[in-house]
């Protein structure tokens, strides 16, 4: 799987080709083995994808990882910080467990976590910005909307849809609609 090139991927309708964004960090085992996010699911979805032969016609790019800067134009730096720390640390103290809400059964610490979740982040910016540019975009490791400003929530630890959504914003969207069909 490679980058997409630019303009390289126009159907032969004239219509931009759909663009899947993900990253091999999705292979990698995260979250712990008792943790219903343990599972290989964006790595299953891709495989399938492959099997399909849905690559041809959707081209596979790599995902932008969101910077410090990125995550912190909606999540608290002091957050940001504590989960960096804890992840260096590879302990989680008791405050920021309690203030945080990381290194709990719904939000362990985990190797590689921050990279992980950044690369989520910078995948939906990627994703609005090229939705902006009227393509279709596939991010399916997106999605982790739980996530408040300043706590870690329902497995997710920064919230990528808004993200995406200030990408539109940032790029012309006059308004974003967001339906939440979260489905489990």
């Amino acid at each position: 799987m490679s980058d997409v090139l630019p303009n390289a991927d126009v159907e032969q309708s004239g219509a931009l080709a759909p663009i899947i964004i993900s990253a091999d960090i999705y292979r990698q085992t995260g979250y712990g083995s008792n943790h219903p996010s343990a599972i290989q699911r964006v790595g299953a979805v891709l495989d399938l994808c492959d099997a399909l032969g849905w690559f041809a016609h959707a081209p596979y790019s790599d995902s932008y990882v969101a910077s410090i800067a990125d995550i912190t134009r909606f999540h608290d730096p002091d957050y940001v910080a504590a989960l960096v720390a804890s992840e260096d640390n590879r302990k989680v103290t008791a405050e920021v467990r309690k203030t945080y809400n990381i290194g709990t059964m719904e939000n362990p610490l985990f190797q590689g976590l921050f990279d992980r979740a950044a690369t989520c982040v910078g995948g939906s910016i990627q994703a609005g910005r090229l939705a902006m540019e009227g393509r279709t975009v596939y991010h399916p490791s997106g999605g982790t909307h739980h996530g408040m400003a300043g706590q870690a929530r329902g497995f997710c630890y920064f919230n990528d849809v808004v993200f995406a959504i200030l990408a539109l914003l940032d790029h012309g969207a006059g308004s974003v609609l967001y339906v939440d069909l979260d489905a489990h």
